[in-house]
């Protein structure tokens, strides 16, 4: 594929829009290997003129020759590739192009053109006229035609009394040859583009955006066919010949534009703040293989966070053991086991407090009734935010 001109050939079978059908040939041929494969020498696939091609009752191309101009030589199918376009059923192999709705419109803006430049010749170069008095004799007629030639040549004349010279302009009056052209030109976008918002000044932001898309949408259509069309003509037969039962490989043409970096952080960065990480396979698919995660390093939202601090201080007030947090921090948040125990050895080095906790007398101080225990110093935590919902599988640490 790398050594096919693609580009040309894909622009000129796409021209079968406006022709209603496009013929190209496989120029096929043995490598060294025997496997048959497109002769890059002739070009690999060559575009036909359409006008030396008609179809049979089976729908199958035939070539008109010098020797039968009727009906034709019949085209060995492996050589032949047909792209018909439009048509309102499968019984016609010509089609319907674009161009039985284009040749009225050109047709129409060529005629106001050619009138509109003779209007503006006529009204650029008006004709002199001489009027003479009635009963003038053959002497005074021709006088007053070469007034009219020495007027129209632009000279400076000067006639008799009763002899009225004067330049008849052009007057278009209620004719518009604008009006005409701007509506042919604006119906001619129609039926190639779908649309015209894109091809007229002074369109509104919203209205012009809308009929892009419709443009875009053309294009992807036309990318599609093409690309399944070449697939299944070109491709296909090839692998079928050369390595039986063999998957086909699609070629397909890119047409959607390529999304804003800008656009996606914006979109991934909220995701983030909602608790939605993005998995490695993304961010190397999307921005790129430079990019990896620390090993030591772990960013966490602002829900995660107030999570940690609450673990961190439920493990300070003795609520959870410092090695249960130490699993929690590596196998929830993808922190290192170095990293955790620098988190915890500030808990772990505190001095306890027990001393001070039971009365030196060792004696069990009187309970008042009806009273709870002191409430802890400690918040309560909330593990939602942290670890998600329980009933719900532990996301992958990453």
């Amino acid at each position: 594929l790398d050594k096919l001109p693609m580009d040309n050939i894909t622009e000129r079978m796409m021209l079968g829009r406006h022709y209603g059908f496009s013929f190209a040939e496989k120029m096929l041929t043995k490598d060294e290997s025997g496997k048959a494969t497109l002769d890059i020498t002739q070009g690999g696939i060559r575009v036909r003129n359409r006008r030396r091609f008609r179809f049979d009752r089976e729908m199958r191309p035939r070539l008109i020759t010098l020797e039968n101009m009727t009906e034709g030589e019949l085209i060995h199918p492996s050589r032949a590739w047909v792209m018909t376009f439009g048509g309102d059923n499968d019984d016609d192999p010509y089609g319907l192009g674009l161009g039985s709705i284009l040749y009225w419109l050109t047709l129409f803006k060529r005629g106001n053109m050619r009138h509109w430049l003779n209007f503006l010749e006529s009204f650029a170069n008006p004709s002199a006229k001489v009027e003479y008095p009635v009963g003038a004799n053959d002497t005074e007629k021709k006088i007053a035609i070469k007034l009219a030639r020495d007027l129209k040549a632009g000279a400076a004349v000067a006639h008799t009394q009763g002899l009225i010279a004067e330049l008849v302009e052009a007057s278009r009056g209620t004719a518009d040859f604008q009006g005409l052209y701007d509506r042919c030109d604006a119906a001619i976008a129609k039926v190639i583009l779908s649309q015209s918002g894109t091809t007229e000044n002074g369109a509104w932001t919203g209205t012009a955006e809308t009929h892009e898309n419709v443009a875009n949408d053309i294009i992807a259509s036309d990318g599609d066919m093409f690309s399944r069309e070449f697939t299944n003509v070109v491709i296909a037969p090839l692998i079928e010949y050369n390595f039986k039962n063999a998957g086909v490989p699609k070629v397909a043409y890119k047409t959607e534009r390529d999304e804003d970096l800008n656009t996606r952080v914006e979109r991934d960065k909220k995701l983030f703040d909602l608790g939605i990480r993005a998995s490695p396979e993304l961010i190397a698919d999307v921005y790129g293989e430079d990019y990896e995660y620390a090993s030591d390093q772990t960013i966490l939202n602002g829900a995660q966070l107030g999570a940690l601090t609450g673990l961190i201080t439920a493990t300070a007030a003795g609520q959870i053991p410092p090695d249960t947090l130490v699993e929690l921090l590596v196998s929830t948040m993808g922190v290192s086991v170095e990293s955790a125990e620098k988190i915890v050895k500030p808990i772990r080095d505190k001095p306890s407090d027990t001393a001070n906790i039971a009365p030196s007398d060792q004696q069990t101080p009187n309970q008042v009734p009806n009273q709870g225990q002191p409430p802890n110093n400690a918040p309560p935590v909330d593990l939602t935010a942290l670890f998600g919902n329980p009933s719900s599988p532990p996301a992958t640490p990453t």
